[in-house]
């Protein structure tokens, strides 16, 4: 219980920091074209874009970085939660996700091949 509790709230603090971000990138875009469309140079309506690309770009290099970042200390939470569980903890909470992960025709394809290659 204590284990579910710390990955939603991990979850928590992962989603809202997502939203934010989106939130910004929204917010940035609207601003953008509200310029571009009061603007009545085109180079200064390119320099705009231009301007706001090179923003976009920075906000989803530095949003990758932090979910991934985000994503590790989530999982190292639920590990050192779960060793600190017991071993029958970790047996069972990985028993529990293989049968809430049902097998598609692709999975099955793909198990069939990874184990003829390994005999």
């Amino acid at each position: 219980m204590r284990t579910q509790a710390t990955l939603l709230d991990s979850f928590e603090l992962f989603t809202g920091a997502w939203l934010d971000r989106r939130r910004a990138a929204n917010q940035a875009t609207l601003e953008t074209w509200t310029r571009i469309c009061d603007c009545e140079d085109p180079a200064e309506a390119g320099a705009i874009y231009n301007e706001w690309l090179s923003g976009s770009i920075d906000r989803m290099i530095a949003g990758s970085r932090l979910a991934s970042e985000q994503t590790l200390r989530m999982f190292q939470q639920m590990m050192e939660l779960l060793e600190s569980e017991g071993p029958d903890k970790k047996s069972s909470v990985h028993d529990l996700a293989r049968k809430e992960t049902p097998a598609t025709p692709e999975s099955e394809k793909t198990a069939r091949s990874v184990h003829r290659a390994a005999s």
